[in-house]
């Protein structure tokens, strides 16, 4: 499925993004798809029930990293009514699965150039530090660590 208006959503806001923030505004545009389905209300103009289901949709994604799913709670969210959905890391995924794909460039590269083989990894993380995504690959051989780590451009996916 994948999130259907990240490359045009760069074109309305070219600000640069911030990390992950591709990622949470597929999770929000799928929900204030679901709130006008059940209500009947389209809130993609309402600025402050956006600004509440943006602060929810982080705090949804930090518990995503060690949990199978959440549930969002807002109370007053539009117009009184309140806003509470579940969240998997399953659905997660799937609304995000065109970012998840271009990370995947900048990973191969790094493994490239490392020169090492994918079944010799056990870890890779891609961080942000200074305003640039780094991907970071740990290989353990017997107690040693080596980290390979190559700098990409872009805004919030590398």
């Amino acid at each position: 499925m994948g999130c259907p208006t990240a490359s045009s959503r760069r074109h309305r806001h070219p600000h640069r993004a911030e990390p992950g923030e591709d990622f949470d505004n597929c999770v929000i545009e799928y929900f204030v798809k679901q709130y006008k389905k059940k209500t009947g209300t389209d809130v993609s103009t309402n600025l402050r029930a956006l600004g509440k289901l943006k602060r929810e949709v982080e705090k949804a994604k930090r518990t995503l990293s060690s949990q199978q799913s959440t549930r969002l709670e807002i109370e007053s969210f539009e117009d009184g009514n309140d806003f509470s959905e579940t969240l998997t890391r399953a659905k997660f995924e799937e609304l995000n699965l065109d970012l998840f794909r271009k990370t995947m460039k900048p990973v191969e590269q790094v493994i490239k150039d490392a020169n090492v083989k994918k079944e010799e990894i056990d870890e890779v993380c891609i961080v942000w530090l200074a305003n640039q995504w780094s991907v970071f690959l740990t290989l353990e051989q017997g107690r040693t660590c080596r980290r390979f780590h190559a700098y990409t451009q872009g805004s919030a996916t590398p």
